[in-house]
């Protein structure tokens, strides 16, 4: 057997006799170069063909990420993997670029502004610098875009995403004190908690965006112990589906009805716990979402009222009127939903679903008004 190789920069040089390991002398420039593997008996070749991406080192913080020197392998402290946007400073990621991950349980820390410009033909990328991920017991592996206020001087971090994506992170973006936050046609995937996770009093947009394939729920708006209010919340557009729970988690102790919480214009899709969860007293606008086959094992689960909903604020009615469940009447529509009338002791809260759609708001446009 004959084994050649070749590559399109660079020096290889034979580390054994049988030439089946090679020593590449890496170019000094960053790009995707090409090997070539060929292997034969004088009667029969077999070639492969694998491309190999030569990388710009980062070690810290940045100014500006350049597609020139894009791809780039961040590799910070193993003891404390925090890569800031620190307060009074901003980081630009132009379009193209692709920020690959050494450390596990990296987090970028954004207490100023993190503004990546990803295009539609040319995305932003970050996730881990790892092979052969399959988006199972790899999800979490970093922390994810966290953004916060810093206490000298004070700073509320915002983060503005365009045609980005982010992949295996803990939670794709996360905003605590009154940190905010702009998702635009991104893709938050394959996260170990939440895709998107709102837990301050900040605004968060999440736009035209696909948040998928989470360990747990997709998007997730307060937590059991959170005291704060978002400013306000947006979710228009999205695709948020195959999440391990629920789509949507709005648990927030809303009790003066204050939040603005609009969710509209959404597929919420395919999570196998439920499509939507309500706890505590949390009362988003849910209209023109299409909802299918949430509560995949479980029964069909759209729209999820926790017992003890609405937590003593007397609200014995929400709106999620024109929506569109597949079906086409008030019984099986009924039967997708947990609320007042399904658990009267615990829940003291209907939900109100009519008028609905009797066709998918994303293929015919909807007559209806809430």
């Amino acid at each position: 057997m004959t084994v050649s190789w070749s590559i399109t920069r660079g020096a290889l040089t034979p580390q054994n006799a049988a030439n089946t390991v090679m020593s590449w002398a890496v170019p000094a420039t960053v790009g995707e170069d090409t090997v070539v593997v060929s292997v034969t008996d004088g009667n029969f070749t077999r070639r492969i063909t694998e491309p190999i991406k030569v990388c710009w080192s980062s070690s810290g913080a940045q100014a500006t990420f350049i597609k020139s020197r894009s791809p780039y392998i961040v590799s910070l402290d193993p003891a404390n993997p925090i890569l800031p946007v620190d307060a009074g400073t901003e980081t630009s990621i132009e379009a193209g670029v692709e920020i690959l991950l050494d450390n596990e349980q990296t987090v970028i820390d954004v207490s100023g502004r993190l503004v990546s410009n990803g295009t539609d033909a040319e995305p932003v990328i970050i996730r881990p610098n790892l092979r052969g991920l399959q988006c199972g017991d790899e999800r979490g592996w970093w922390i994810g875009i966290r953004g916060f206020t810093s206490a000298g001087p004070p700073s509320d971090g915002e983060i503005e995403l365009h045609h980005t994506q982010v992949w295996y992170a803990l939670n794709g973006v996360w905003l605590i004190n009154n940190a905010s936050a702009t998702l635009n046609d991104c893709a938050i995937v394959c996260s170990g908690g939440a895709g998107v996770r709102h837990d301050g009093s900040g605004m968060l947009r999440v736009i035209d965006t696909e948040v998928s394939n989470g360990a747990v729920d997709g998007i997730a708006i307060g937590n059991n112990v959170s005291t704060a209010l978002p400013d306000s919340v947006r979710i228009e557009g999205c695709e948020i589906k195959f999440n391990a729970k629920s789509g949507l988690v709005v648990n927030i102790d809303d009790q003066p009805v204050a939040a603005s919480i609009i969710v509209e214009f959404n597929r919420i899709e395919n999570n196998l716990l439920r499509g939507i969860t309500l706890a505590r007293a949390s009362f988003p606008a849910i209209h023109f979402n299409a909802f299918s086959g949430n509560g995949v094992g479980s029964g069909v689960s759209n729209i999820y009222l926790e017992n003890g909903f609405p937590n003593g604020t007397g609200v014995t009615t929400l709106s999620a009127t024109c929506n569109y469940f597949g079906a086409t009447s008030q019984s099986a529509i009924d039967a997708t939903i947990h609320d007042s009338l399904d658990a009267p002791v615990l829940v003291q809260t209907r939900v109100d679903t009519d008028p609905w759609l009797t066709a998918n708001p994303f293929t015919t446009p909807p007559n209806c008004t809430p």
